[in-house]
């Protein structure tokens, strides 16, 4: 059986403290069997990756597998999740927990199996099963798919994506250890599917993040010295007042948050906003639409105010 499990750590100190501990079979002191510790990378999240591959030299983490290598000619192969094997020393410990603390690039697998099995099962389910019955990457090494997952799988799915090792953890952005734990189950083998249930759940736990990128896109200081939890909290909290004020599409949502953290409070009371938000709620049209539609005159008001509102 597998189970989804879930427990606060806020400092590099307590997340080493939670690998030692679960990395003792049992998670007893009076167990005897030590499991090895294995740490996903998802390299696309690593701002300066040559430094962190001189820091993982420096450690001695040398045992690595690039899970992707073998879709050479596609650009995803250049990207694509490291899987590292850590010996057991505790600055190499320390070095990752810091680092999964600054980064969401992290996951952390416990197991006895070894370097080389734990790569095949991974290859093994980097597609899953569409309800459309299409095949999908599954980005298992993305701490925020497999954080939304874990407390939204069956049992029987968890036990699937775990695969041979015993405990597989990921640090939410606010500081929660979230992992799925297998106890002395068999291995369950054949292809991973997923309902259209899970992917509605997944896509839903996703979109601020989907939100946040796009923000950043349109202004990189917008959300800029915010920490993973602060950034996912406003985010969500933009989202919800625009659900409130009647928006529902998608990009009308995102487009709402983009405005929200560039123009003054209660921005939505002003026109050509206000005019906008009406016709999205009556159905004329969608928000974006509508504003595409003010013209620029009404725009040079808008810059004014926002430039007076700084001022």
């Amino acid at each position: 059986m597998a189970e989804s499990l879930s427990v606060s750590v806020k400092t590099a100190a307590e997340l080493v403290h939670w690998l030692q501990t679960k990395s003792v079979e049992g998670g007893s002191s009076i167990a005897t069997a030590k499991l090895r510790l294995f740490v996903l990378v998802d390299c696309t999240q690593v701002p300066n990756w040559a430094e962190f591959e001189q820091k993982l030299h420096e450690q001695n983490i040398s045992k690595l597998r690039k899970l992707y290598d073998d879709l050479g000619g596609l650009e995803i192969a250049k990207t694509g999740p490291w899987l590292l094997e850590v010996p057991d020393k505790e600055t190499a410990l320390h070095f990752l927990a810091q680092q999964a603390l600054e980064h969401e690039a992290f996951s952390f697998l416990l197991g006895d199996c070894s370097l080389a099995e734990l790569d095949e099962h991974l290859r093994a389910i980097r597609e899953v099963a569409m309800p459309n019955g299409s095949a999908a990457l599954f980005r298992f090494h993305d701490p925020h798919v497999t954080g939304a997952l874990w407390p939204i799988l069956t049992p029987a799915q968890r036990l699937r994506i775990i695969g041979p090792v015993r405990r597989w953890a990921v640090l939410s952005p606010c500081g929660l250890m979230q992992e799925i734990e297998r106890h002395k189950t068999a291995v369950l083998n054949g292809s991973l599917k997923f309902s259209q249930a899970i992917v509605t759940a997944l896509d839903n736990a996703l979109f601020p993040w989907a939100v946040a990128d796009q923000v950043r896109e349109i202004d990189s200081t917008l959300l800029s010295g915010l920490t993973a939890c602060a950034r996912w909290k406003l985010i969500t909290e933009r989202i919800a007042k625009a659900q409130e004020l009647g928006l529902t599409v998608r990009s009308d949502l995102a487009l709402y948050c983009a405005l929200s953290l560039q123009l003054p409070a209660n921005f939505e009371a002003t026109s050509p906003f206000a005019s906008a938000l009406e016709r999205a709620r009556t159905g004329k049209t969608s928000f974006g639409l509508a504003l595409d539609q003010v013209s620029s005159d009404e725009w040079q008001k808008v810059d004014e105010m926002s430039i007076g509102d700084k001022q």
